[in-house]
């Protein structure tokens, strides 16, 4: 396999933590192409997969793990642990972090619960909070930003699996 990255080219992107123009920092990341090297808050480097096809082919190519004591640079004990941002690198153990065996491990268990039969049970109460939440984002003065991952891409499956799991 040869390597997709111009270890030549321009210097990484530092990221701004406090960017106030997300949507300009975002079209610099994607103009710069599909991987791209950055520099994240607490002077991290590492890329930034910008474009689609290249983010599914590296999530579904099994030379790539999620397991941050691979990481070259933790190894070496190049990050910090009070590093800013290590809850996103090192959250824990979970399906989202495991590989191989241990990942169908716990897909496994996760399917179980997750049947077509179980989550149709659930329909009308997820349709009920989807209608509650972009209901209450309706009623934010015209032209308000407002943060949709913040706002409703995350409570939103967070609130179905806590229903699912009866908390």
């Amino acid at each position: 396999m040869t390597c997709p990255i111009d270890h030549t080219g321009p210097a990484p992107l530092v990221l701004d933590p406090f960017v106030t123009d997300l949507d300009a920092e975002s079209a610099a990341l994607r103009a710069a192409g599909p991987l791209v090297p950055v520099v994240l808050p607490g002077g991290v480097g590492v890329y930034a997969v910008t474009h689609h096809a290249e983010a599914r082919r590296l999530l579904t190519d099994s030379r790539v793990v999620k397991d941050i004591n691979v990481w070259g640079a933790w190894q070496r004990g190049e990050i910090p642990l009070d590093w800013p941002l290590i809850g996103l690198a090192n959250p824990g153990r979970s399906m989202l972090t495991a590989d191989g065996d241990e990942h169908r491990r716990l897909r496994t268990l996760a399917a179980q619960a997750l049947t077509v039969r179980r989550v149709e049970k659930l329909r009308a109460g997820i349709e009920d909070l989807t209608t509650e939440m972009l209901d209450k984002l309706a009623t934010l003065p015209a032209g308000e930003r407002v943060d949709l991952k913040a706002a409703f891409a995350y409570p939103l499956p967070m609130n179905v699996i806590s229903r699912l799991m009866g908390v």
